[in-house]
């Protein structure tokens, strides 16, 4: 039984509903398969009945949370729901696995000190290999960008316009990234949110941070909207944090 045990309290949509949509968001970023009452009553320590939940996912679908592909099926986030996520668990929520990949993470940047150019390498790829997504690092003059099969390899390349669009960012990421508003620190674009994701769907957690030379250099993970927002948040945080006080 999975059991959530966040407060709500303070928001202004009731704690049922957060508690639904939250886990909601969370089996579909598991699975990538959409998410019934049934299933949510067996999995989770609701103290409510199956057709409380079925009201409240009809409410949530009014609201713009999630939908329903088709009548059959359980339910999905959409853009509005996971920017919802986003604004309200931020960074931070994770298990004692989680803790242990963060520190797995920071030991690998820690062990790779280097010239500042190949530091950004080695920091793409760790990004990639940890997130299980894309990772992305550079400066405005060069990026290296890893992870595109990894992306391929995600059941979102059903659809054409996300296969079509991720070879796209790819094939032009050195001109497509100085879209990014220069002033951010670490930030989170969801799915058209994003400046450099908008036709494959894609949502993106991206920092600036400040080279040896007194420029900013990027760093950040792309990934389909069902990435695990939690974690990417805090790998970008700690590689960002790693490289300022390395470099």
């Amino acid at each position: 039984m999975r059991v959530l045990t966040r407060n709500f309290s303070a928001e202004k949509m009731d704690e049922r509903s957060h508690k639904v949509l939250e886990a909601v968001i969370r089996e579909y970023i598991d699975t990538a398969e959409p998410v019934g009452s049934f299933h949510l009553r067996e999995e989770y320590d609701f103290p409510f009945s199956s057709a409380t939940i079925r009201s409240v996912l009809s409410d949530l679908e009014g609201l713009g949370y999630i939908f329903q592909p088709h009548t059959s099926a359980g339910r999905v986030p959409t853009e509005k729901g996971y920017r919802f996520f986003v604004d309200l668990f931020g960074e931070g929520s994770f298990d004692s696995s989680a803790k242990r990949e963060e520190l797995a993470f920071r030991k690998k940047m820690l062990a790779m000190r280097s010239s500042f150019e190949k530091m950004l390498d080695a920091t793409a790829r760790l990004l990639t290999e940890t997130s299980s997504n894309a990772g992305i690092a550079g400066t405005n003059e060069y990026v290296f960008k890893y992870g595109i099969s990894n992306l391929l390899r995600e059941p979102e390349i059903k659809n054409e316009d996300y296969a079509v669009g991720v070879a796209d960012i790819f094939d032009n990421i050195n001109d497509v990234i100085r879209e990014v508003p220069d002033n951010i620190e670490v930030d989170v674009y969801v799915g058209g949110e994003n400046p450099i994701g908008k036709k494959a769907g894609c949502s993106l957690v991206i920092s600036r941070f400040l080279t040896p030379y007194n420029t900013k250099g990027f760093l950040g993970i792309l990934g389909p909207t069902r990435m695990s927002y939690e974690r990417n948040l805090s790998l970008v945080n700690m590689a960002k944090d790693i490289l300022e006080g390395e470099i």
